[in-house]
């Protein structure tokens, strides 16, 4: 089932706008679809639609560059659970993180992510190439796109996501929203 797709496409919430680490706020623009930080601070924001079934893609493009341990996945809004891959190549499961693919630090990375909540998969892409399933057992539960922008000074951080509204950067996988 998907919650709230009588909205139409999904967005960057502003009212679920930190809710998952309780950290300083998000500044979103361009509808919604630019989460944006200043020198300093942990921002996170998730999106305005939550799923529970099926097979669901969106990008995230890295429109700074730089290491600023950005991250983006999907979160469990009831637990705060993240499912991430972060910006210096790790993937991040409830606060433990592992190694997985390539860092996505340079201006213009697109990341895809991949959720299979038929299957209980996630998995990412790097510019249109798929780095494999990050984690296989995804407890069944609704979860909502989330994005971490985290800047340390003196640089700041801007990242896009596109949930449909465009056409994506890369060809979503087949049978994938």
């Amino acid at each position: 089932t998907v919650r709230g797709q009588e909205t139409g496409y999904c967005t960057l919430n502003p009212l679920h706008n930190n809710k998952v680490l309780d950290v300083d706020r998000s500044t979103l623009s361009d509808g919604n679809l630019v989460t944006s930080t200043g020198s300093n601070g942990n921002k996170e924001v998730s999106g305005t639609i939550g799923v529970s079934s099926g097979k669901w893609y969106f990008e995230l493009t890295n429109i700074s560059g730089g290491n600023n341990t950005d991250g983006v996945g999907i979160a469990d809004l009831d637990t705060g659970t993240e499912a991430m891959v972060r910006d210096n190549g790790q993937f991040r499961y409830n606060g433990s993180q592992s190694g997985y693919g390539e860092s996505w630090q340079t201006k213009g990375d697109v990341i895809g992510v991949k959720i299979d909540l038929d299957n209980t998969t996630i998995g990412f892409y790097k510019n249109g190439i798929y780095l494999g399933d990050a984690k296989t057992d995804l407890p069944s539960v609704t979860y909502h796109p989330y994005v971490y922008n985290r800047a340390g000074a003196p640089s700041s951080s801007e990242l896009h996501v596109n949930f449909g509204q465009k056409p994506f950067k890369f060809p979503p996988p087949a049978g994938f929203q």
